[in-house]
């Protein structure tokens, strides 16, 4: 049974809480005993939960998905990312030994029809199932029981598409709750929509919301004033209701996420 959680934010902290998704909501059954079974003597990456977020480079000068560049010479890659984690993860992405990702590169910059339709939001994109997934989860030491996961995780996840992630506004329930967490930042908060396929329930996920930071022209992320923190852009200053207007580097998060 799934279990579909959002995070309340009360007084200065989240707190979650949790509802059944009920039968009707269940996603179709990943195995059964005749088509997948258990090894014996193998121990199996306990997952318990599956969170979803999404990062990527914006380029205003070509209205297109971009790579960015840090300082150090590293690059952020556009993608969204599937993470199963157990319950000791810390939430943290030091803490290798508690979760694996799959992850879903973006590399199309067509619009989304669903983008189109709907006013709340300004661009964003589909991810093409032709780009081949990358996944550490079922390879080595993230092995997943197939009575509870299937036999090819990224397969059940990513094999049909239905996969989205879009910028625009936040939802006026969504800003309600988050302004009193993040009160002097909450201007910079940028909102989206997550689109998912029938794997996990909710689809489409209006509860996000992220940030975007200051790149140049060569989509480097800028840190104008070398205090190691990247420079945000207040959200009307990112989009104006009806398009992007600048180039940025955005990472989006859900506040609802799935125990299994």
């Amino acid at each position: 049974m799934w279990v579909w959680i959002w995070f309340a934010c009360g007084g200065d902290k989240l707190e979650t809480m949790a509802s059944d998704t009920g039968a009707e909501d269940d996603p179709p059954a990943l195995a059964t005993a005749s088509t997948a079974d258990s090894a014996p003597g193998i121990t199996y990456f306990d997952a318990q939960w599956i969170y979803v977020s999404a990062q990527l480079g914006y380029n205003a000068n070509t209205q297109r998905i971009s790579t960015v560049e840090y300082s150090n010479k590293t690059f952020g890659y556009p993608y969204i990312e599937i993470v199963m984690a157990t319950d000791g993860w810390d939430r943290t992405y030091t803490d290798i030994e508690e979760y694996c990702s799959i992850l879903l590169v973006l590399e199309s910059s067509e619009v989304a029809d669903w983008v189109i339709a709907d006013d709340r939001l300004v661009w964003g994109i589909d991810w093409d199932p032709a780009d081949l997934p990358l996944s550490t989860c079922g390879g080595p030491g993230y092995e997943l029981d197939p009575l509870d996961w299937g036999v090819n995780i990224v397969q059940q996840f990513a094999g049909d598409g239905g996969w989205g992630v879009a910028i625009g506004d936040l939802t006026p329930e969504l800003a309600a709750a988050l302004e009193p967490v993040f009160k002097d930042q909450f201007p910079h908060i940028v909102g989206g929509t997550f689109r998912i396929p029938d794997m996990l329930p909710g689809d489409p996920l209006d509860d996000i919301y992220g940030f975007a930071y200051a790149v140049d022209d060569d989509m480097i992320v800028l840190d104008a004033d070398a205090d190691g923190l990247l420079d945000l852009i207040p959200a009307d200053e990112l989009h104006d209701g009806t398009e992007l207007l600048r180039s940025a580097w955005i990472l989006l998060y859900t506040t609802t996420y799935w125990g299994n």
